[in-house]
């Protein structure tokens, strides 16, 4: 009985590390850029985990010790009155080593660890979920992933709307089929790989790759390598492409206030040119 009671304990002070990567793995699914999670047998990720616990169950400790010190002030002002609880960190270790002073504990003692422990996840899970966190922890690539992170993650953060232009390997007679559109989602392995992008309000246009020449023999003008690009179409609400398809993927990032402003400026000349077409109402000669 001790030994499972202590075992349970030692993992239990390991919540607050835990539901900090929790939160910091449903944070980057968030934003649009999905890799496999943090795994907790990393040596990085354990770290990360247990510094997070640490500072929780340090900072909880000083806190009771300093009420519970004014409560013995005060108390002793009146009387002879003790704190009526322990320090619930102290009653937490005390647990977690198990023998006499677990068996020992009151259930009271255990219920307020209990609660204290909840506590402490659950303040630290708000404090990563908080756009403040955002900012402190920006720059800080935990999930290693790279260009997501650097030109989709980071940007939808600030305020910026990643575009991509995606080329696919779908290409005959010179032509090929490409698309554009507002980054949803970005799959990735765990090696960085890009496994699948799925793109919000696209377009698809054709796309011309133009091979370069230096042969000037014969009369012939060398030719400079060149990319074309042609008229797009709307394709629909979203379009997800997977990595067998992929051939090149280019990230634009633009404000998303100033993409509001442009798209609520050409609904306006939209309608101001419908509104001067003359009117097609037949006319009734008599």
């Amino acid at each position: 009985m001790p030994l499972s009671l202590a075992v349970i304990a030692g993992v239990a002070l390991l919540l607050p590390g835990l539901f900090a990567l929790l939160v910091w793995n449903a944070r980057g699914r968030r934003h649009g850029g999905s890799r496999p999670d943090l795994p907790i047998t990393a040596v990085s990720v354990l770290a990360f985990g247990i510094s997070i616990s640490l500072i929780a169950h340090l900072c909880t400790w000083a806190i009771f010790d300093s009420l519970l010190g004014m409560a013995t002030v005060i108390g002793s002002k009146f009387g002879s009155i003790a704190p009526v609880i322990d320090n619930p960190v102290e009653t937490m270790l005390a647990l977690s080593r198990g023998g006499k002073a677990a068996v020992g504990m009151t259930p009271e003692a255990v219920a307020i660890a209990g609660v204290t422990l909840l506590v402490e996840s659950c303040f630290v899970a708000s404090i990563l979920m908080d756009d403040g966190a955002d900012l402190i922890l920006e720059g800080v690539d935990f999930g290693n992933q790279g260009w997501v992170y650097t030109n989709v993650l980071r940007p939808a953060q600030n305020g910026y709307r990643p575009i991509a232009y995606v080329l696919t390997t779908l290409m005959k007679d010179g032509l090929g089929i490409g698309y554009r559109g507002t980054v949803a989602d970005i799959r990735q392995s765990d090696r960085g790989e890009t496994l699948a992008i799925t793109l919000g309000e696209p377009a698809r246009f054709l796309f011309e790759l133009k091979a370069g020449s230096s042969d000037t023999s014969y009369g012939a003008e060398a030719q400079d390598a060149g990319f074309k690009r042609y008229a797009e179409e709307d394709v629909g609400s979203v379009v997800a492409l997977d990595a067998r398809v992929i051939q090149n993927i280019v990230v634009a990032n633009r404000r998303s206030s100033q993409l509001e402003l442009l798209s609520k400026l050409e609904s306006e000349l939209v309608e101001e040119e419908e509104a001067s077409k003359p009117s097609s109402s037949p006319v009734v000669i008599i």
